[in-house]
């Protein structure tokens, strides 16, 4: 049966690249940052949309496609300064389908190892890789996120165990860079219609700040 990647991928792409002018017609996703406590260390940023909900009755979870953006502000900004500087999204679909800035910097096959990273990765976990791993939910997002942006970067390779990593936490992410990357065939994977990406998203800013520690 085959699964759904729905989300996700581009999600912080243009904080603060762009602003698109968004019509009546289009359907606004809200994404935003939350912190996470990893593997003992507080206060960690990682993303939701507010598009479905998780098993867990919590709004989707997202991940950044490019370390060097902004991310988009918390939930309820106004909690800063009395401003309400929600960050809205619209979907692109298909992410695979479609042709972007970012496909431009990238290139094509970066775009598919990230599907295939987030497709294996939490919390869709196609091959069980986080079942099998014994680390906890926060610790996962934490090594996806890191996941895309070593894809996005050029860096992507075995992590060892070291101050905020743990050694189940390395291994998580190993088991998916030596089964899903390290050996990726484009064709193997999605020509034959093993994997499906269903969308993505695109900012859309109404209003916004520069949170200049958020970068």
């Amino acid at each position: 049966m085959k699964k759904l990647l729905s989300l996700f991928v581009v999600l912080c792409l243009a904080c603060c690249l762009f602003a698109i002018p968004a019509s009546a017609q289009q359907i606004l996703y809200q994404g935003y940052h939350e912190f996470i406590d990893v593997n003992g260390y507080p206060r960690r940023i990682a993303l939701r949309i507010k598009d479905g909900y998780e098993n867990d009755g919590n709004d989707k979870i997202a991940y950044c496609y490019d370390l060097d953006y902004k991310y988009p502000t918390i939930e309820n900004p106004n909690l800063y300064e009395g401003n309400d500087d929600r960050c809205y999204y619209s979907r692109i679909d298909s992410y695979l389908d479609s042709f972007d800035e970012l496909t431009l910097k990238y290139g094509y096959e970066v775009k598919q190892k990230i599907a295939m990273a987030l497709y294996a990765g939490y919390p869709i976990d196609a091959f069980g890789h986080y079942e099998r791993s014994g680390i906890t939910e926060n610790e996962a997002r934490f090594m996806m996120q890191r996941m895309v942006w070593d894809l996005t970067h050029g860096e992507c390779k075995p992590y060892v165990p070291e101050d905020i990593i743990s050694g189940s936490m390395a291994n998580y992410y190993n088991s998916i860079y030596k089964d899903c990357l390290e050996n990726f065939e484009e064709n193997n994977v999605f020509h034959s219609g093993y994997c499906y990406i269903e969308g993505s998203f695109q900012i859309h800013i109404i209003k916004m700040k520069k949170y200049g520690e958020l970068m």
